[in-house]
């Protein structure tokens, strides 16, 4: 427990660090995932940060290719979960999906555009953005994010990062547990 307590502290994102961060992982997977996926031509996911809010991201797709992803500036992010976080809420994860949607045949379908918590598309929908990382980055995800984070100032032990992954796996899905029961 020491050494974890250690460790996120050492992994901790610079508060005046975190946008430059979240923007330039959200570049970096569009890069990515653009031509692999067929992204529409002009899609765009705008952030904003936040404070005092009781989740740690939030996506909501605005319509036309474009969505906001609303990050807890507050909720004491590390570096080694960012690059997992931002592939959930936009490449490949939520935003993708829903440009997909909008953009695919069955682009007429209005009920699509809606989503109704504790639903099975709900379920569907969180469990492919929460492979979202792995399906674009494979097991070396965090050297990569390493990379990118490097770039912006904001230093993540890519390697530990990655050896550490599968066993927090465990906590984030007791904490999408404990989400659903709430």
């Amino acid at each position: 427990a020491e050494r974890l307590v250690a460790h996120r502290l050492r992994d901790a994102v610079a508060p005046g660090r975190l946008a430059d961060a979240v923007e330039s992982l959200t570049a970096a997977l569009r890069h990515r995932v653009a031509g692999r996926y067929g992204l529409p031509p002009g899609d765009v996911v705008e952030h904003r940060l936040l404070h005092n809010v009781p989740w740690r991201a939030l996506h909501t797709y605005s319509g036309g290719h474009r969505s906001i992803v609303r990050i807890n500036a507050g909720a004491g992010l590390r570096a080694g979960q960012l690059a997992r976080l931002v592939a959930h809420e936009t490449y490949p994860g939520h935003h993708t999906e829903c440009s997909r949607a909008e953009a695919g045949p069955a682009r007429d379908r209005v009920e699509l555009g809606l989503s109704v918590l504790g639903t099975p598309h709900t379920v569907v929908s969180e469990g492919m953005a929460e492979s979202a990382l792995d399906t674009v980055m494979g097991a070396e995800w965090g050297r990569w994010a390493s990379q990118v984070l490097g770039g912006v100032g904001v230093p993540l032990d890519g390697e530990l990062a990655e050896r550490l992954d599968p066993v927090l796996a465990t906590l984030r899905r007791a904490r999408l547990d404990a989400a659903l029961l709430l």
